[in-house]
């Protein structure tokens, strides 16, 4: 059909009019879509100025607490994580290299590290942990997981390496113990248990623990630890157990059971019920004795050689928190007493000229 002018002409009028009306919805739908776009980056810009104002905030009073707990004062570093402020940059420093520790977001390596050293040296609930380093909870618990994990990864670093005392030894307090690698003893610690488990955990005075069994140098560094036994555990079944073991005692027979030993507490942890669980204590109870190692070794004078602590005290007649002796044979306690007994005549002949 051939169409009139007229007809081609309203058609034409009409299409224009149709591309006019879409072209105007294409304006207002790309400006409509600048503002949509305008208000995200406008609110993408508050919200990251407010969480930037925000971490800054949080960043400020963190490093004010870790000055306040830490950094103020070798005095305040000593009483607060049981070492001195060069100690404890150095730990971080092994416990980020070696270690795997990380910082995250919110929270560096040293806070980390500094509030599993207070929680060790205090024993406090996780709440005063809150208010101490102005944390939540929840990060508290698992970051102290974190370096309690990289601690003991490291054991091989922080035990100290045995040496035998040499045969030509000079020194007055050694020169009887000429072969010896160490001095084996035990300890109790207390620890909370359901009360329905607690009977393999009662210890002869009734108080409920696991059995401790260490291995110091003469110098008082740990080169072994095994913890876990139940408190009703005899102390030889605990020394039998470490001997068999894979990576146990080696070359039992060199070491000396010492006649009576005071156990020197650095660790309120160790001291008193801890709150942690009970299958946390063997490795905290570890990671301690790790810590001793590092303080002696890092430190030019260990605190504890020159301070006792009044809560620290231990009552002369309380001694159910020590074990003080180790079942031995006959042989090593003749032998004991034999050297005890030499040592004594030669001091009493030569006091006699």
């Amino acid at each position: 059909m051939t169409r009139t002018p007229l007809l081609q002409r309203k058609i034409r009028t009409k299409r224009a009019a149709m591309i006019a009306a879409l072209g105007a919805d294409n304006v207002i739908f790309i400006v409509a879509r600048w503002f949509l776009m305008c208000g995200s980056a406008m609110n993408y810009f508050i919200e990251s100025k407010t969480l930037r104002k925000r971490y800054l905030v949080s960043y400020y009073n963190s490093l004010q607490n870790m000055i306040r707990m830490v950094y103020e004062s070798d005095t305040t570093s000593v009483v607060n994580i049981r070492m001195n402020i060069y100690a404890f940059r150095k730990l971080c420093q092994i416990l980020e290299i070696r270690g795997g520790l990380k910082s995250s977001k919110n929270i560096q390596v040293d806070e980390q590290v500094a509030m599993f050293l207070h929680t060790l040296a205090h024993n406090e609930k996780n709440r005063i942990i809150v208010n101490r380093f102005q944390r939540s909870g929840e990060p508290i618990s698992r970051y102290f997981k974190l370096v309690l994990n990289a601690v003991c990864q490291l054991h091989k670093e922080f035990y100290k390496v045995p040496v035998p005392v040499p045969v030509n030894e000079l020194e007055e307090r050694w020169k009887w113990f000429k072969g010896c690698l160490g001095a084996l003893d035990g300890t109790y610690v207390k620890v909370r248990v359901p009360e329905s488990e607690r009977k393999p955990y009662r210890t002869r005075k009734g108080k409920i623990c696991i059995n401790v069994l260490g291995v110091c140098t003469r110098d008082l560094q740990f080169i072994y630890v095994l913890a876990g036994w139940e408190g009703f555990a005899a102390d030889s079944r605990v020394l039998r157990d470490a001997i068999s073991r894979t990576n146990g005692l080696k070359e039992p027979t060199t070491f000396v059971m010492p006649v009576k030993q005071t156990v020197k507490a650095r660790w309120a942890i160790l001291r008193d019920v801890s709150y942690h669980p009970l299958d946390s204590m063997p490795r905290i109870i570890i990671a301690c004795c790790l810590m001793h190692n590092f303080i002696r070794t890092t430190m030019h004078e260990d605190p504890l050689d020159n301070e006792v602590l009044i809560n620290h005290k231990q009552l002369a007649n309380d001694h159910d928190n020590v074990i003080s002796t180790i079942e031995t044979s006959r042989g090593w306690s003749d032998h004991r007493d034999n050297l005890a007994n030499e040592m004594f005549n030669e001091w009493n002949e030569g006091h006699a000229h």
